[in-house]
């Protein structure tokens, strides 16, 4: 007090601390008011001034005596700079708390500037440069947070909405975990965990509406990313497996119909028939392109998996049929009949069948046995005049 120079301001200082020990904050701002007119230059006074405004809410005003405080000093006493970086921050919280978003990161920048190490500032600063949609600047103050104690899990937390609102989900996923494994009772990670849940089963839902409109690729996108996400999900792979049956892709169909069935544990009569459905369409590509035996080979395995597969008998059927192999031909089409008396494609191919044979023995003069042959014929279809 002595070293201000005027036993006036040394006077009013005094009193205006006094006012302050007694809570009176409005004498003893007058106070230290008075004293700044006799003593303008000292910074002290512009510091006891502030902490009045302090205590009487009003924060601009506590920012603006601190700043002329330390634009006084040609060493800025650290305690000035972090209390005036303090208030800054409560500043911007207050701005960010009403949605005024610019302005609080105005505050936040300006209280980086007075302690540019103030990692929980940077925290603030990041959430609020994500709710301008500056998520990239947003990440980067947030990678510099990560790691300090005190803005832990808050700083995950942080991360894990960034990742999530930009789709990147294995990361959020993994984010909330490290949450849960040190604040797993946070209201805050609880939240996270349901915030996430409801945007990823969104965006799941993505890829059924792709299916919908037949949007095969746009679908295995979506699928590509969840199963990034949750690479145990058997139902996952199922699903991808249908879009790629429907874009002719077999063999990355067949792989994750194997996936389905590994990462279930068990082979489920849907993943089966699935299976067996995506092995015979390689069959009949195959018999389409005349590689009889490879198509042969694809139904004996979709028939591994579904014996009772009609589809796959069918083509099997057609196959030794083109190879001459009618008595083969023959067993699987009464395999289908056996599983479906009423099945009138199993039926007319039988037709086609005995009529085919009918036809060879006709031309090799086997007139009786012929006959027999188109009657068979007449009995599986009795509506082609040709028979």
């Amino acid at each position: 007090v002595e070293g201000l120079g005027s036993s006036k301001a040394n006077s009013h200082y005094m009193a205006g601390l006094a006012h302050v020990k007694n809570q009176n904050f409005g004498d003893a701002y007058q106070c230290f008011t008075r004293a700044i007119f006799l003593l303008p230059e000292e910074p002290i006074l512009y510091v006891a001034r502030a902490e009045v405004c302090v205590n009487q809410y009003d924060l601009v005003s506590a920012v603006a005596n601190y700043k002329k405080s330390i634009s006084l000093q040609k060493q800025p006493e650290a305690s000035h700079s972090h209390r005036l970086s303090a208030l800054l921050d409560s500043l911007g919280l207050l701005a960010f708390n009403k949605s005024k978003f610019d302005r609080a990161l105005s505050f936040f920048d300006s209280a980086i500037q007075y302690t540019p190490t103030n990692k929980t500032v940077r925290l603030h600063r990041s959430l609020t440069l994500f709710m301008l949609s500056k998520h990239e600047e947003a990440m980067r103050d947030c990678e510099i947070c990560d790691g300090v104690q005190q803005c832990i899990p808050y700083v995950w937390i942080a991360k894990g909405v960034f990742y999530l609102m930009a789709k990147r989900f294995p990361e959020s996923k993994a984010v909330i975990e490290k949450c849960l494994l040190v604040s797993a009772e946070s209201g805050l990670v609880s939240s996270l965990e349901m915030m996430f849940e409801a945007i990823f089963n969104r965006y799941k839902n993505e890829a059924v509406i792709a299916m919908e409109d037949r949007q095969w690729r746009d679908a295995i996108t979506v699928l590509n990313n969840c199963i990034k996400t949750f690479p145990h999900d058997p139902e996952l792979y199922r699903t991808r497996s249908r879009c790629h049956v429907e874009l002719r892709e077999y063999t990355a169909a067949v792989q994750d119909i194997f996936d389905n069935i590994n990462k279930s544990g068990m082979t489920t009569e849907q993943s089966s028939t699935q299976l067996a459905e995506t092995l015979t369409l390689i069959a009949v590509e195959l018999f389409e392109k005349g590689s009889f035996h490879q198509s042969i080979n694809y139904c004996d395995e979709a028939l591994k998996w579904e014996p009772d597969n009609i589809d796959s008998l069918i083509q099997r059927a057609e196959c030794h049929k083109a190879i001459g192999e009618h008595d083969a031909s023959l067993r699987d089409l009464r395999r289908v009949l056996e599983i479906s008396p009423d099945n009138q494609e199993g039926l007319w191919r039988l037709s086609q069948l005995h009529s085919t044979w009918g036809a060879m023995l006709y031309n090799d003069r086997k007139f009786s046995m012929a006959e027999n042959e188109f009657a068979r014929a007449i009995t599986y279809c009795d509506n082609d005049p040709y028979h």
